[in-house]
């Protein structure tokens, strides 16, 4: 690595890694490669692309193999997340992922272990986290204590599915959660990061599939936790677009809208009994460039802190994976 500089491969053409290109390149990082299965369409995806894009190849395994790349940054569907992860990994490539981190939490820890024996970072794409706002309700909930302890979360992500004829959110062979993976993983994740990180002990899932699909369009989630409190989310492809938390607890509620949209203006509201709410302004903040400027500082570090990041990402998938199991078979699953 050259001081703050890295150099990115981009491994898929897809809408987000577009979304991308621009908080990199003026965060001081380079992008140096794209690759994409059709060479016309990676060159396609490059030719506007200031400054311009060294490596545009038509594989990306000649990609991965690239020496003058430091980082890889994967927008390519979940069922092929892993293996991609895997070779990147095993050629000393620092790694971004999107989110979900794999098909199953057995996957995700395969590519921890591989990146903590080849020490380099993989992280996934989860850009709230890094958010302003994020780091100011950890302030209000656990230092503070504002609202007391913790007993109830609900939550709430819908968006509509376009075209889901030709979609891969509702391809079961590349996105095999479908809005569970696609908008859950969110909810899961707000919900974890609302409890201190702490696992449920049981969860219970109900979905309905899409018409003629094989994924679910709709998800309904329920957490129990191991001191009583409990959370409860819906995502859905089918329900027109709303994005809400509610956080309810001993001494007040807190609840925040547009959970995971990259808005640069946001805010959150804190209830207090007998007191008038008290409506926080966040300072503007980019939260993709935030997660770029994480990366690259969890990148240098030399301890393993810096893989805290997925070690919770692999705990959503745990969630994930036993909503999942408790929805195909109609009954409470416990995590241990």
């Amino acid at each position: 690595l050259i001081a703050f500089l890295m150099r990115w491969g981009v491994v898929s053409t897809a809408k987000i890694a577009g979304q991308y290109f621009l908080p990199l390149t003026t965060s001081g990082e380079q992008v140096v490669a794209v690759s994409s299965r059709n060479e016309e369409r990676a060159k396609e995806w490059a030719s506007d692309k200031v400054p311009a894009i060294e490596h545009v190849v038509g594989s990306h395994d000649e990609l991965l193999a690239l020496q003058d790349v430091d980082v890889v940054y994967l927008p390519v569907p979940t069922a092929v997340r892993t293996p991609l992860a895997m070779k990147a990994i095993e050629n000393g490539k620092h790694v971004l992922i999107e989110k979900p981190v794999a098909a199953t939490a057995e996957e995700a820890s395969h590519i921890l272990a591989a990146a903590k024996d080849r020490n380099v970072l993989v992280l996934d794409g989860t850009m709230w986290i890094h958010h302003a706002r994020t780091k100011l309700i950890s302030e209000y909930l656990f230092q503070n204590n504002a609202i007391g302890a913790v007993q109830h979360i609900s939550c709430t992500l819908t968006s509509p599915l376009l075209n889901p004829g030709t979609n891969i959110r509702a391809n079961k062979s590349l996105e095999p959660h479908g809005c569970l993976g696609d908008l859950g993983w969110y909810c899961i994740r707000w919900i974890l990061f609302l409890m201190n990180n702490r696992l449920p002990v049981q969860v219970s899932g109900h979905y309905v599939l899409g018409e003629g699909e094989e994924v679910p369009f709709s998800f309904n989630g329920l957490l129990i936790f191991d001191k009583g409190e409990s959370a409860s989310f819906f995502c859905s492809f089918r329900a027109a677009r709303r994005q809400n938390i509610l956080v309810s607890a001993s001494q007040g509620q807190l609840s925040l809208e547009n959970f995971v949209t990259r808005n640069n203006e946001s805010e959150f509201t804190v209830n207090k009994a007998s007191e008038a709410p008290e409506v926080v302004k966040v300072p503007n903040c980019d939260q993709m460039a935030e997660l770029v400027s994480a990366f690259v500082e969890l990148a240098k570090d030399t301890t393993t802190n810096k893989f805290t990041h997925f070690e919770h990402s692999i705990d959503s998938m745990k969630v994930l994976d036993a909503l999942l199991q408790s929805a195909e078979n109609s009954s409470p699953v416990s995590i241990s």
